[in-house]
């Protein structure tokens, strides 16, 4: 069963996770030993933002408007900044995007451009 590793959100899996411990009778898997020892330094600190729920459970929770690209627990209605990695929230869903007009005209100004850089080599 796939499983989040409290320090760095990872999903890892319980028969393969580089170790495991408990706290408050609650079992953590941990992606690498680093993470395990930064656990069991400050379990508090890590216990009190880790999911309990499992991988599988994440996609079946309401989504929320914005989430961290690093950081997909961190889950918000307003575009702020992630609290654990200080970047800018990013939309769940993808966003449409016009055509922009300044890259037409750089891509035509490129395509002339290279037309006559080539010609004289031709």
């Amino acid at each position: 069963m796939a499983r989040i590793d409290p320090v760095c959100g990872m999903t890892v899996e319980e028969r393969t996770a580089a170790g495991h411990t408990s706290h408050r009778g609650v079992t953590y898997y941990f992606c690498s030993t680093s993470c395990q020892q930064r656990f069991e330094a400050d379990p508090g600190k890590y216990a009190a933002r880790a999911p309990v729920t499992s991988a599988g459970d994440i996609a079946k929770q309401p989504a929320e408007a914005y989430t961290c690209p690093m950081h997909p627990e961190v889950r918000q209605a307003e575009p702020e900044v992630c609290s654990t990695y200080g970047m800018a929230l990013e939309p769940n869903e993808a966003i449409a995007v016009e055509e922009s007009p300044e890259l037409a005209d750089m891509t035509r100004r490129f395509r002339v451009s290279a037309a006559l850089v080539l010609c004289p080599y031709s």
